[in-house]
């Protein structure tokens, strides 16, 4: 028998991924933070998803060193260090998907 109730956590995922405003790479040539075009959120059962595309503006290889999510007010919500080899022709489909249950 769970101890939250369902309810209360599936208004905490959808508060959860309200929250959630602005997706950033951040990109090794100069260490500059992109925001990345959110394609869709939902949450699917236990899991937040969202799907983010980056595109590839510099039109020149590089590497995302890092990703992270933004609050409304500019606050770090996640970060995650990365490495990713991008291409000059490349865009990058990113499927972000978060666990928020109780275990």
């Amino acid at each position: 028998m769970a101890f939250f109730d369902s309810t209360f956590l599936e208004n905490e995922r959808a508060e959860l991924l309200a929250k959630m405003s602005k997706f950033q790479c951040k990109i090794d040539s100069n260490g500059e933070w992109i925001t990345c075009r959110e394609k869709s959120r939902k949450v699917i059962g236990n899991y937040i998803v969202v799907t983010i595309i980056f595109e590839n503006a510099q039109e020149t290889d590089f590497t995302i060193t890092e990703f992270r999510v933004l609050d409304k007010n500019d606050e770090i919500i996640a970060q995650q260090e990365l490495s990713v080899k991008i291409n000059a022709t490349q865009t990058v489909l990113i499927n972000l998907k978060v666990s928020y249950q109780e275990v």
